[in-house]
């Protein structure tokens, strides 16, 4: 070691030595001797390969653990949705999933629930379609139950009015099935509308002979200029018709009616009125599917003209008439501003006192 100039190891009798050359300052070198018995070298290998084998094993496990939650975390929202999927197409409409897991999965689940509700609306919607139209067959039902009711004694005459009748229950039927959807309608859109003034002339046409029939006295006022409004023609008709057809169904023969239209600078106004005994109970006339506890009532008819109404950002309120009987009041926003608040119908009153209220509670003389 001295010669070549470089450390070396040797093995000796009972272990190992470390020879390490070291210069002097004199120039001479000096070796320096370690000597490590087999016993220390040997000492504690056999635990620190056990710990690492413990480390090894631990980091395995954990791995799996890790990874197994990764996986339920990803299978279990997919296990969701396709289950949510299955009872959504068994028709349980109710079916949602959780919005949970990875993003894509979260996303998928977003995507579900949305689609689900569309479905649940798109079949409201249809149940709502069949309930008006349903309702909307009542408005001929009822001019043939009155003339079927004209037409005297005879096997004909009883075949018919039990037919009508038996339509009437089909028909009633059919509208207490469906009268649980939930109500969804939408305003004309831009640039569309009607002429109010022009259907109430054509409606009141209609009716004005069942009246003349029943010897009932009418009158309609406010339709001699064109009133615009920004609802569609035939569900403004069909609103006036289950209010007009109310009238005539429970109310006696000999009842006076009344249809005003009141055009104001940002809303107009139709008050249907009659001489009947009135209704009772007005907020439980104005709950869908309630009626207003008379017979053959279903409860969608002042519905209809509710949520027409609503389209528009209006509403409808039931109150006592200058005829002394029921008055059924339907307000249409013109400026699409949303619902009217009570404090901005009493400011519009009081802007145009002569033209709004004086002319509601002004009795007026029928033909």
């Amino acid at each position: 070691v001295r010669r070549l100039g470089r450390a070396s190891t040797t093995t000796v009798p009972g272990g190992s030595t470390l020879l390490q050359p070291v210069a002097l300052g004199s120039g001479a070198i000096a070796v320096v001797e370690v000597y490590v018995p087999e016993s220390e070298v040997t000492n504690g290998v056999g635990t620190a390969w056990a710990v690492l084998a413990a480390v090894g094993l631990a980091l395995i496990v954990g791995s799996v653990a890790v990874a197994d939650r990764l996986g339920v975390r990803m299978v279990r929202p997919a296990r969701r949705l396709v289950a949510g999927a299955h009872e959504l197409g068994e028709g349980k409409l109710g079916a949602r999933v959780p919005e949970e897991g990875p993003t894509e999965l979260h996303l998928a689940a977003v995507a579900f629930n949305s689609m689900a509700d569309q479905v649940v609306q798109l079949l409201a919607n249809e149940r709502e379609l069949a309930a008006d139209l349903s309702h909307r067959l009542r408005t001929p039902l009822t001019v043939l139950r009155l003339n079927a009711a004209s037409l005297g004694a005879g096997p004909a005459a009883e075949q018919t009015r039990a037919a009508v009748a038996q339509l009437e229950r089909e028909v009633d039927t059919i509208i207490r099935t469906a009268r649980e959807a939930k109500p969804q309608t939408a305003a004309a859109g831009p640039g569309a509308g009607c002429d109010a003034a022009e259907v109430v002339r054509e409606r009141m046409e209609f009716w004005s002979a069942l009246a003349e029939d029943e010897g009932r006295k009418w009158r309609v006022a406010g339709v001699e200029r064109p009133v615009r409004l920004p609802v569609a023609r035939a569900d403004l008709a069909a609103a006036l018709d289950a209010l007009l057809g109310n009238v005539f169904r429970h109310t006696a023969e000999g009842t006076a009616f009344a249809v005003d239209v009141h055009n104001g600078e940002d809303a107009v106004i139709v008050l249907v009125s009659d001489a009947g005994p009135g209704i009772p109970d007005p907020a439980a006339a104005m709950a869908r599917g309630r009626g207003s506890g008379t017979t053959g009532s279903t409860g969608l008819g002042l519905d209809i003209v509710r949520r027409l109404a609503e389209s528009t950002g209006g509403d409808v309120r039931i109150g006592a008439s200058v005829l002394g009987g029921t008055e059924v009041r339907i307000w249409f926003q013109l400026d699409g501003r949303g619902p009217l608040g009570r404090g901005h119908r009493s400011a519009v009153r009081r802007r145009r006192p002569g033209r709004l209220v004086s002319t509601f509670n002004r009795p007026r003389s029928l033909p």
